[in-house]
């Protein structure tokens, strides 16, 4: 087998991009028959690559939760891009919540090369936080992360306690080199030609990409958070099966810890009432 099939797996998934005509613009739409403004913007990471990014909010001021107001940053998984994030939208600014989605870099139509699956995208999210807490009226920032999204979250509130309030994790990896294993083993690569490959993978992801497989382990950055957080997983989750939202929930430092499992694999939309209570917690 080519190694770098197992490569381009980890750092280069195909590129989601998408038309977006109103970059740089602000414009408005309408969700539960209430007017939001959707300002769409670069921001440039730590790199210098522009990342794309929107921000929601209600258009008339009487429609506001408070001068200042919650906000939910919603991050997408490693094929994706941010306009996962409007499909919760509504369900949101219903609550008094502002939204913000960005792509990541390499992802959608957000500049860079390589994917890392949280290693520089936390850095990534860095530059986005504080870019909405100078730039925007908000009033506190939580998570809502699915799969790379989710493990950047823990990856970033590790190193930066308290500019977040609380996070909804989504199929988060426990460690990417049990990923890796799993996903030959569904392939039907025999684990011991796995390992053969690994020093091969390893040369190339670091050449290319800049890290190493076991850069990326959730489990002690999960120990060192300790904002409320609610784990989610699909049940039926071939790819990073549940035991890894289970390790991170055991390992995660705060008290305030939950895991709602659900029907489905590791893209399947999220059922209606798993969104309501992902809504509800971070409005709480």
């Amino acid at each position: 087998m080519d190694p770098s099939m197992f490569v381009n797996m980890v750092i280069r998934p195909p590129k989601n991009e998408y038309p977006e005509p109103n970059m740089g613009k602000t414009y408005d739409n309408t969700w539960g028959g209430k007017v939001y403004t959707i300002d769409s913007f670069w921001v440039p990471n730590a790199k210098g690559e522009k990342l794309s990014c929107s921000f929601v909010e209600p258009k008339d001021d009487k429609d506001r939760s408070g001068e200042s107001m919650p906000c939910v940053i919603y991050m997408h998984g490693n094929a994706g891009n941010k306009t996962e994030g409007f499909e919760y939208a509504e369900g949101l600014l219903s609550k008094g919540m502002n939204l913000c989605v960005f792509d990541f870099s390499g992802c959608g139509n957000s500049e860079g090369q390589w994917v890392t699956l949280g290693h520089k995208e936390k850095d990534d999210l860095k530059v986005i936080v504080e870019y909405i807490y100078e730039h925007k009226r908000v009033s506190s920032i939580a998570f809502w992360g699915r799969s790379m999204g989710a493990v950047t979250s823990l990856l970033y509130l590790a190193e930066n306690p308290g500019t977040a309030n609380c996070m909804v994790l989504d199929s988060a990896f426990n460690n990417l080199d049990d990923v890796v294993v799993q996903l030959a083993t569904q392939m039907g690569i025999p684990p011991e030609f796995v390992e053969m490959l690994k020093p091969q993978l390893e040369m190339a992801i670091q050449q290319q990409a800049g890290f190493k497989l076991a850069d990326l382990q959730t489990g002690p950055a999960a120990a060192q958070c300790e904002v409320p957080v609610m784990f989610v997983h699909g049940s039926d989750d071939e790819f990073i099966v549940p035991a890894h939202s289970e390790k991170n929930m055991a390992a995660y430092g705060g008290p305030t810890k939950s895991m709602k499992t659900c029907a489905g694999d590791h893209n399947a939309p999220r059922s209606a009432d798993v969104v309501k209570a992902a809504i509800e917690f971070l409005k709480a």
